[in-house]
């Protein structure tokens, strides 16, 4: 039996699997449209977060560490500090990160139902 690689076949455009081609593997291609080709097209489907999606969940991952202790608010900021960078450098303050958890604990809720 012929047995292409992933690179050589030519999937349309739309499905944009040149951007997960370039992070995994042909093989590892191959297994992850096998195992998913049979299932309805919604559960196929992978979006990527955007710039604000992924700033408010990583907001909600900090807060969250703050409220459980296994952070302080000022080793927050002096982290940022370490990284050559500041929370107003990212737009954010500690009512920001806050209102992201708040926001995304939300989200999570409705995620559920």
């Amino acid at each position: 039996m012929i047995r292409p690689n992933y690179h050589e076949l030519n999937f349309p455009k739309g499905l944009n699997l040149d951007i997960l081609s370039e992070y995994l593997s042909d093989t590892q291609m191959e297994d992850l449209i096998i195992q998913c080709r049979d299932l309805p097209r919604k559960e196929r489907r992978i979006i990527l977060p955007s710039k604000a999606c992924t700033r408010k969940v990583f907001f909600h991952y900090v807060w969250r560490q703050v409220l459980a202790g296994q952070a302080d608010w000022k080793k927050i900021r002096k982290g940022f500090k370490e990284f050559g960078s500041t929370l107003a450098d990212v737009k954010a303050s500690k009512c920001d990160v806050r209102n992201c958890y708040i926001q995304r604990e939300r989200e999570m809720i409705k995620e559920l139902k």
